[in-house]
């Protein structure tokens, strides 16, 4: 996870991104998911998940309104975003990423930003809009460490624990899933819809020996 992230934060960082821009996430559950969102984070930027359940009027307002420099996204969803995104909004899959990495010179390494700080953003979330229009919630990287300090702390989140990221990207309580990693924790991504499949859910616990 931390190479493969470091390659993303890599092509991240030569594309411009810093602290407190925003990138897009699209993708389903997936190891891309993770190592996206680690790739911004140690990118120094900040990340918007973007779940490919979305409607396409949720998606097409929630861009317009954050107007990400970069999404990040697989092969098999970059096709729908085509129309949606803001002019000068890089749209990247794997295999881009990949292209894009070969074409920064050998010799260039990549070093986390020293400038970060706990006040600079760790991701941008929506909420529902059940009550209006969907409203951005900016949420610093201060107050994540200190969720997972208190997962850690309180609930012994640790090297020995198994999370299964069960919950929708587009829900704030899929982010401690998905950066439970930061606690030395092993994630099991559960498939698609897995959230709403009772069957499904008690069998990816049990195989995988879920905490």
């Amino acid at each position: 996870l931390a190479r493969k992230a470091a390659a993303v934060a890599r092509c991240l960082h030569h594309l411009g991104v810093r602290p407190d821009d925003l990138t897009g996430v699209f993708a389903g559950p997936s190891p891309d998911l993770i190592i996206s969102i680690w790739g911004v984070l140690l990118a120094g930027g900040a990340y918007v998940p973007l779940s490919p359940d979305y409607p396409s009027r949720r998606l097409d307002y929630v861009l317009g309104d954050c107007q990400p420099k970069v999404i990040l996204t697989q092969g098999e969803w970059s096709a729908r975003l085509t129309g949606l995104v803001p002019s000068g909004t890089t749209i990247l899959t794997p295999g881009d990423l990949a292209e894009l990495d070969r074409t920064i010179p050998d010799g260039i390494e990549f070093e986390p930003p020293t400038d970060l700080r706990p006040s600079h953003l760790a991701y941008l979330i929506y909420t529902s809009g059940s009550t209006g229009r969907p409203k951005g919630v900016m949420i610093e990287q201060a107050s994540i460490v200190n969720q997972l300090n208190w997962l850690k702390n309180v609930h012994d989140i640790a090297s020995q624990t198994t999370i299964l990221h069960k919950t929708p990207i587009g829900f704030d309580a899929a982010q401690w899933e998905l950066l439970a990693p930061a606690c030395g924790s092993r994630v099991v991504v559960g498939g698609a819809g897995i959230y709403r499949d009772p069957h499904r859910l008690i069998d990816t616990i049990t195989r995988y020996d879920v905490s």
